[in-house]
This record gives structure tokens, sequence and C-alpha cells, in this order.
């Protein structure tokens, strides 16, 4: 089953927001090192729940939430670099963004990955998304009962979060 043309449009949508962002009209430069600072503080507070869960010989629970944190940070950072490259212009007005901007940033890249997959998989027949205009919910139907083998899919789902205007 093909993405449907609202889904599409939808999507354009998305991506002329985040193209709209003030973010990209600061230096490429100065963007791109304070996104990769705040990717380290993250990812360095990440392994700090790691360690806490090793040395306090904790549940899984707690490591596959970390593990889940550290993927969508990951993912996250990665398409606000890419946004930062197509989108900053070499030069501009300077200035540091707030850390709850690049945070922001962060998880809306990590939103947007989880929607891309949507996509992707929707294009191949593995999935049905669904449109709620009123609601302005995009859902993703993956198919029947959840079985054990199924829990990367469930992970997922826990992790993503939904994209707000």
């Amino acid at each position: 089953m093909a993405v449907s043309g609202r889904v599409r449009e939808i999507e354009n949508e998305i991506d002329a927001g985040i193209r709209a962002l003030p973010t990209w009209q600061a230096p490429r430069a100065e963007v791109l090192e304070q996104l990769m600072r705040t990717y380290r503080d993250a990812i360095e507070l990440i392994y700090c729940r790691f360690l806490h869960a090793e040395t306090f010989d904790s549940p899984p629970e707690d490591f596959g939430a970390a593990f889940g944190h550290e993927n969508q940070i990951r993912g996250g950072v990665l398409w606000a670099l890419k946004w930062a490259l197509e989108y900053c212009p070499e030069s501009g007005p300077s200035g540091a963004r707030s850390p709850e901007e690049l945070v922001g940033l962060i998880f809306l890249g990590a939103a947007y990955e989880v929607f891309v997959d949507a996509l992707k998989c929707a294009q191949l027949g593995l999935v049905t998304i669904k449109v709620d205009e009123d609601s302005r919910i995009i859902t993703c139907y993956e198919g029947g009962n959840a079985t054990a083998f199924d829990v990367h899919i469930i992970q997922q789902g826990r992790v993503a979060t939904p994209m707000t205007p």
C-alpha cells in the first residue's frame, strides 16, 4: 500500500515547518558546534544512567530504558545535524541557542526519524497510516496481535513521542 496523498501533504508541511525554524538563521559552524556539545552532554548523562544501573544491579528495564534513550538521542542529533548542514548559512547573526532549543531540535529529529521510518514501511506495505484531521494525529497500524517477536516494534513505539505544533 502506497503512502496517501494527504500523508505526503503532511510530510511537506512538517518539512516546511522544520525549514522555517529560526535556529537555521545562525552560522552553520556555530549551530553544528552547539548541537555536538548538547549531544555530548546528553550521552554523558545516559552513560551515567548505564553506570548507575550496573553499579546498583538494577533490573533489565533500566538498561533498556537507557538504551532506548541513547538510540533516540543518536537518531535525533543526526537529523538535527543534517538540517543544520542543509539550512544554515555560512554566516549570519551569531548567538547562543538555549539548551532547551537545542534539546528540542534533537527530540524533533528523533520524532522525525520515526515518521520517516513509518513512511518507508508504509511504502513497502508493512504498515497502514491513518490521519485523524480533527485531533491532528497520525497513527501507524502494524498489523495483527503482537507477539514476543514483535518486542522491537513495541519498544520503538514506547520511545516515539508525539510531534506537537
